[in-house]
């Protein structure tokens, strides 16, 4: 019985000892013994591998570089002035609060879409309405005085071939009295910038577009909240 209790004693405490040195940690289930920060606790320091850095040193360290997060844009346009109030109320139910804002740029188009000047303000009014059955919608009356006053505006273009394809479909919808020339005047086109607007934005601006002959849809870098370029 004492050799017994004598070599439990001696396997007790070789147990204890293999238990200290860590060797349970390459043993299947060594968390319920014990954690790996146990181990690492217990592990020899080698304090002759430490070295401490000079102030020099330290300066000279390379530096980590913050990278920014890219915030995602899309600009729609342009537009001219009269569709610009159209197209935000179309993006209303996205919410999309100070994502969304503008750029305008003036440009010089030389073609135009139009229907000649009307005489006086109720002709245009009643022309509207014409287009309007139509189904055109894409217009803009001029209210300067001169050449063009009371005339109709149905799209502004850079090149003849542009001018000609939109002068093509509105007569494919009836509008028989539109004309295609030169236009050698400055206009202004509106671009709307969408920041992080989500792919149920981009698939609805795409679906949009098409009612607003003369627009594109592309990426952009537009600044953010704080005022930096993304």
């Amino acid at each position: 019985m004492i050799k017994l209790l004598a070599l439990l004693l001696v396997v007790a405490n070789i147990v204890l000892f293999a238990y200290w040195q860590g060797y349970f940690a390459y043993l299947p289930g060594y968390p319920f013994w014990s954690s790996s920060d146990d181990v690492m606790l217990r592990q020899p320091l080698n304090p002759e591998k430490i070295r401490l850095l000079s102030g020099a040193q330290v300066a000279n360290m390379p530096k980590s570089r913050i990278v920014p997060r890219m915030s995602s844009c899309l600009e729609w346009g342009g537009f001219n002035p009269a569709d610009e109030a159209r197209a935000e109320q179309a993006l209303q139910g996205f919410s999309l609060g100070d994502r969304i804002t503008q750029r305008r740029q003036d440009e010089t188009a030389g073609w135009w879409v139009f229907l000649p000047p009307q005489g006086s303000k109720s002709n245009v009014d009643k022309k509207i309405g014409e287009l309007k059955k139509l189904g055109v919608d894409d217009f803009f009356p001029i209210q300067e005085e001169g050449k063009w006053h009371y005339a109709i505006s149905l799209g502004v273009f850079s090149s003849q071939d542009a001018a000609n394809k939109r002068l093509e479909s509105l007569r494919a919808k009836g509008v028989r009295t539109a004309q295609a020339g030169l236009r050698d005047s400055a206009s202004q086109k509106v671009f709307m910038q969408i920041r992080d607007g989500g792919d149920a934005v981009v698939a609805r601006v795409n679906e949009l577009k098409a009612s607003y002959p003369g627009t594109d849809a592309k990426v952009c870098s537009a600044p953010d909240r704080n005022g930096n370029a993304s």
